[in-house]
């Protein structure tokens, strides 16, 4: 289905308030939905300890079945066991922490530690069952603050059901935007694995020859557009733009403020105050990752943050050149009580542009280009997860 189709599902919408009622209906069904313990439509069960000598990180010929320590299925991944407690068409819930309700639609597998399993589900839609679960936020919280569900605490669990035949038009609806939102984050992913391909290839790679270097520069990329020749020309940031730090603070952040606030770390804050109004590249004093970041306009900037302005090549390109060596960047701060880029390291930090400003305009826009599609992408996902999540609070008695 796609994002459109999913956009004109035709519903009515129940103005009667009814506490048996979802506040959206699909129009051919009507009654109130039917209270039901979840022990009364499934099997509840605790996963139990792992028996040492059926169990492998790796799968193997005779280790198949996916042992899960926790219900979000891709990253409570524990290993594989020689044998399965749990069929398929089973729900796997989180039963302390973080918890998490899944459903494991086709593998037969094994749960350990806190998890609990709802299996052997009948008269009733186990993809519907998934997504009915609203009842997780109201957990009572136990042994110092921390969320816990028991088997026998879960399987006293009321919840409200309709007839199988409107669960299984619910889950499918539901399903069929799961699937539109997975389509759409591989497509992101490879977005962007693409365009990594795409600066390892327009940049020119450093090659150390002795350790340590001096760094020597392969100054030819692997990937050029038709038109242009030449070696690039090796250059020092400082010889190239002025690198100035800012004066804010952390106080200085203001909610909703103005202008955006950049400091050390990759979410941009705000502030009434406003320290530059240029083309800047933004980087990060301290901290583990140095993510440039590219803007134009007033803003405001922490002390322990840079702006790169007054560039004499393309502002644009500098940014990608060194998104594109952040990584090697990274490897010249010094430690301190954090990992710490210097004035003198960033002015003296090398990096190669082509001579043609018309060349770096060329693979500037390129990428900006590409980020655009990117940014299209994320933003459709986070409507797509908006709709869900609206779906969800009006196709479910709360």
């Amino acid at each position: 289905m796609n994002t459109d189709a999913l956009f004109t599902i035709h519903f009515k919408i129940i103005y009667k308030s009814m506490s048996k009622v979802p506040k959206l209906r699909f129009p051919e069904f009507e009654g109130e939905w039917e209270e039901k313990e979840l022990g009364e439509v499934g099997d509840v069960t605790a996963s139990g300890d792992l028996e040492a000598d059926s169990f492998s990180k790796e799968l193997t010929e005779q280790h198949i079945y996916p042992i899960y320590s926790n219900a979000i299925v891709d990253e409570g991944l524990y290993g594989y066991s020689t044998h399965f407690k749990h069929l398929p068409n089973s729900i796997t819930i989180t039963a302390r922490g973080t918890l998490g309700v899944a459903f494991v639609r086709q593998t037969k597998f094994t749960g350990i530690g806190r998890l609990l399993v709802v299996s052997n589900i009948v008269n009733s839609d186990a993809s519907f069952l998934k997504e009915n679960w609203n009842f997780l936020a109201k957990i009572p919280f136990e042994n110092g603050g921390i969320p816990q569900l028991t088997a026998v605490k879960a399987k006293a669990i009321k919840l409200l059901y309709p007839s199988l035949e409107e669960q299984q038009k619910i889950a499918d609806c539901l399903s069929a935007l799961d699937e539109q939102i997975t389509a759409e984050e591989e497509a992101l992913e490879a977005l962007e694995n693409y365009k990594k391909g795409l600066l390892q290839q327009l940049f020119p790679e450093g090659v150390s020859k002795s350790t340590p270097p001096p760094l020597i520069f392969n100054k030819l990329p692997k990937l050029r557009f038709e038109g242009f020749e030449g070696e690039w020309e090796e250059v020092k940031l400082g010889e190239i733009c002025n690198i100035t730090n800012g004066k804010a603070n952390v106080q200085d952040h203001i909610e909703g403020g103005r202008y955006p606030l950049f400091d050390r770390s990759e979410v941009v804050k705000a502030s009434n105050e406003y320290f530059l109004d240029c083309e800047t590249v933004i980087l990060p004093g301290e901290g583990v990752r140095f993510t440039p970041k590219y803007y134009k306009g007033k803003f405001n900037l922490h002390q322990r943050a840079y702006a790169l302005k007054d560039f004499s090549c393309s502002g644009l390109f500098l940014y990608y050149a060194i998104y594109a060596k952040k990584d090697l960047l990274a490897t010249k701060a010094v430690q301190s009580t954090v990992l710490s880029l210097r004035l003198p390291i960033l002015q003296n930090f090398e990096i190669c542009i082509p001579v043609d400003i018309a060349e770096q305009e060329k693979i500037a826009n390129c990428l900006s280009s590409l980020d655009e599609l990117i940014e299209a992408k994320n933003e459709k996902i986070k409507l797509l997860k908006s709709y869900k999540k609206g779906l969800l609070q009006q196709m479910f008695v709360n």
